[in-house]
């Protein structure tokens, strides 16, 4: 990204990045936002009249906000940068790494958050787990995207797994994150993972009924990325699952994307014995929420009642998932439930 406009001052800066004249780039293994005016990112200091003022330390105080008008409108969410790490752009995306004063160390692509030190275990738990836990004895598993390791991570704690592919377009993001982001990226040394740099609907395309376990981390419904919530790509995701497999796809925001939400989940019911929405907590996505939908091919598996449960060894492994927060977190407000589902709840 190349800075647009700056302003500066005694101890303030203002920086914004354009997305103007980019190139496709491609987040999540899958092609993305080629135009991402939704999505700029900015670096916003104590000066801006758009902001409240803040309380300085002396010297500059450099901030990093996630903006767009067309996911988000009207709201913003910033870590303030303690130092920046690492930032280039590869061939498909603007890759950004840099510590902040109070979540650790913080991963961005094309201006957004992707993860942070603090509470990236919420999401890559119960995108991993919740649909592991409903298989009774996973090989093979598959993750589109995902290249900062984290989802992998966590799959590589069942021993039942004979292969780990994950299909992530950039590479560039996989060496990234093995140099700067370790405590995510530890999966990566494991035998059984294969990588496959391409992209992930093509490749899904080419394997049919053969994943017992996928998890799609897809980026936002954006431009050209609009085609990961599309119905033929959900089509997709079922024919490359085994007969009795379990996909769990990255769901949205239920306070920003319900009608989006609804129509994935009408349309998954016609091929899926069952389709359910689970609620994940992450304080620095926005709205602090994002949902998970968990898609069942197998006969008789209910989403919300895992087949096993989480065994001893790994209890204390877990920070997010455990059995219990399994089933809680597809008790959805009454609200949110009858917009996705169309039905009301007691």
């Amino acid at each position: 990204m190349i800075p647009s406009s700056s302003l500066t001052s005694n101890n303030t800066s203002f920086v914004t990045y354009s997305a103007v004249g980019l190139g496709g780039v491609v987040l999540g293994g899958l092609i993305s936002a080629a135009y991402i005016k939704s999505r700029k990112s900015r670096q916003l200091e104590d000066h801006d009249e758009t902001i409240p003022q803040l309380p300085t330390q002396g010297g500059k105080r450099k901030w990093f906000s996630e903006v767009s008008d067309e996911m988000w409108p009207g709201q913003a969410m910033s870590l303030e940068i303690s130092k920046v790490i690492y930032h280039e752009r590869s061939r498909y995306q603007d890759i950004m790494v840099f510590d902040s004063t109070t979540w650790g160390r913080v991963l961005c692509l094309d201006g957004v958050f992707q993860t942070t030190d603090k509470d990236e275990f919420c999401y890559q738990e119960a995108m991993a787990h919740t649909p592991t836990f409903l298989h009774p004895n996973p090989k093979k598993a598959l993750i589109i995207g995902g290249g900062d390791g984290g989802i992998l991570r966590e799959l590589t704690k069942h021993s039942s797994f004979t292969e780990l592919h994950i299909c992530e377009i950039d590479g560039q993001v996989i060496e990234v994150s093995k140099e700067y982001m370790k405590q995510l990226s530890v999966g990566f040394a494991d035998p059984r993972v294969i990588v496959h740099l391409e992209d992930g609907a093509a490749f899904m395309k080419r394997h049919s009924n053969e994943f017992d376990v996928i998890v799609c981390d897809t980026s936002d419904p954006v431009g050209p990325a609009a085609s990961l919530f599309t119905n033929d790509f959900y089509d997709t995701i079922y024919n490359a699952l085994s007969a009795d497999g379990i996909a769990a796809t990255q769901g949205e925001c239920y306070h920003l994307s319900i009608p989006l939400i609804h129509r994935l989940v009408q349309h998954s019911q016609k091929h899926f014995h069952d389709v359910r929405y689970a609620d994940i907590r992450i304080p620095t996505y926005p709205c602090g929420q994002i949902g998970c939908l968990v898609l069942v091919k197998a006969r008789g598996v209910k989403a919300n009642e895992p087949i096993r449960s989480v065994p001893k060894e790994m209890v204390d492994e877990l920070k997010y998932y455990s059995t219990k927060l399994h089933r809680s977190q597809f008790t959805l407000p009454a609200k949110v439930h009858r917009d996705i589902y169309g039905t009301s709840i007691e």
